[in-house]
């Protein structure tokens, strides 16, 4: 379940936006702000996800 998470559809066009904006050096403060906690939660469900491959590669081993 956790490896399947993923931003919607309307969250990375949303990224996707900001980060051109991020490029062509024209993010407001708010807009800064917000790509910083897209990026947080990003950095968040990697690890998670990282933590339940490893979990799983564990019971496998354990199981064989």
């Amino acid at each position: 379940m956790i490896l399947a998470l993923e931003f919607p559809r309307e969250d990375r066009e949303r990224l996707d936006q900001l980060a051109e904006k991020a490029r062509e050096g024209t993010l407001t403060g708010e807009e800064q702000l917000e790509i910083d906690a897209y990026e947080r939660v990003g950095s968040f469900l990697s690890l998670l996800q990282s933590k339940a491959r490893n979990s799983l590669k564990r019971a496998h081993r354990e199981t064989e």
